[in-house]
């Protein structure tokens, strides 16, 4: 049986005594709204966002309240092309993910 990113993840963060809370919120699809329904500043949330440099998929994890500005990105990562992913470009790296979520901490192998 496949162990799901949640119960990867808390036996992680427990594992390194990591301590954490556990928090709920209704359906929202963006990182601002899930800040608003946390009742935390956007500044405080972080989101992950995944880019695709020269080909290679790159995750990004950066606050909620920030936006991604392209151009910054290819000069600071020196590549030739960089665009904003697809979720069909990055699904098969998280088979455990449904449609929309990635796992911050980045592999499903934590």
């Amino acid at each position: 049986m496949k162990m799901t990113v949640l119960k990867k993840l808390k036996d992680y963060l427990e594992k390194n005594r990591v301590r954490y809370e556990v928090g709920y919120h209704e359906r929202v699809y963006t990182s601002q709204e899930i800040a608003a329904a946390m009742h935390v500043p956007g500044r405080e949330l972080v989101k992950v966002v995944m880019v695709k440099t020269d080909g290679k998929m790159v995750m990004l994890v950066l606050p909620a309240s920030y936006c991604v500005e392209t151009k910054k990105l290819e000069k600071a990562f020196q590549c030739k092309k960089l665009r904003i992913a697809k979720e069909k470009d990055f699904e098969e790296l998280f088979p455990d993910c449904g449609l929309g979520p990635c796992p911050l901490l980045g592999t499903s192998t934590i």
